[in-house]
């Protein structure tokens, strides 16, 4: 429970709902100044165990919350990015992919935070939340992939990745990495770049739980990677990649597989793709 002012509360709050959970708004008292009760409540398709795990994250959230207002803000947030996590229902945590493919994001946002501030890289990470890229400005994009080992053989899930037009630009980063007992794991990635956007700490709490990667869940990944490098690659309308506007009418959804071997003459320093799709953000 969340026990808050009325004032507190916004005028147009939803409140979450999904498979095993609920929140109810209880008045205590009338008025502007009055008490409003913020009850999470399990529902009987709701596992308990999982459930109670929820309600101790959803707590230390909340309870770091320098103010009413914000923990308001907190706690409906926190339960949005429980509601994605149960939505996929990931009792053992991410698939070995799954898990590559966040290392690999997290790689990327840690490098972002030697120029942005931890609230301009942690908003512009979308990915977790189905954005189509991985990290969004307001015209710019990056899309990342990790590879293991040497593999230069990368997966696209849509026409949309890799399709520069609605966006002045589009750069991809691939994140070398393999297996090794010296490397870190996902939770340690996590710790180093949480200890980084101090400042945005739960909004990078949620944007992990929306991409499956639960707290309560860490030691469940044991297995160490080394970070080898990054390669940049600018996404122009010359990139072999499937664009919805070049594909049959027919057709109107495609995965595929990438060869970075043969894109070889795309590829652009990191630092300067990475200056290409911030641009103004760094000082907005």
């Amino acid at each position: 429970m969340l026990d808050v002012m009325a004032s507190s509360i916004p005028s147009n709050l939803d409140l979450p709902e999904a498979q095993g959970f609920r929140v109810l708004l209880e008045r205590r008292s009338p008025g502007a100044k009055g008490q409003v009760l913020l009850i999470l409540e399990r529902t009987q398709s709701g596992g308990s165990e999982l459930f109670a795990q929820m309600v101790d994250d959803v707590l230390d959230i909340t309870e770091a919350a320098p103010s009413e207002e914000a923990a308001v803000r907190a706690f409906v947030g926190r339960i949005v990015a429980w509601k994605r996590f149960m939505h996929e229902m990931r009792p053992t945590g991410l698939s070995d992919s799954e898990e590559i493919g966040l290392l690999g994001e997290l790689v990327v946002l840690d490098m972002l935070l030697d120029t942005l501030t931890a609230d301009q890289a942690i908003q512009s990470w979308t990915g977790p939340e189905d954005g189509v890229q991985d990290f969004v400005w307001a015209q710019s994009a990056i899309e990342v992939k990790t590879t293991l080992g040497a593999k230069d053989i990368i997966h696209i899930s849509s026409m949309d990745q890799l399709d520069p037009s609605p966006l002045d630009q589009l750069r991809l980063i691939r994140v070398r990495a393999r297996p090794g007992s010296g490397g870190k794991t996902l939770p340690q990635w996590v710790d180093t770049v949480a200890e980084r956007c101090q400042q945005a700490l739960p909004d990078f709490s949620n944007r992990l739980l929306s991409a499956g990667y639960a707290e309560v869940q860490r030691d469940q990944y044991t297995h160490q990677f080394i970070v080898d490098g990054l390669d940049a690659y600018a996404i122009t309308e010359e990139f072999p990649s499937l664009r919805r506007a070049r594909a049959p009418e027919a057709v109107r959804e495609a995965n595929y597989q990438l060869d970075l071997r043969l894109a070889k003459s795309f590829e652009v320093p990191i630092g300067e793709a990475i200056s290409a799709v911030i641009g103004d953000s760094r000082g907005s």
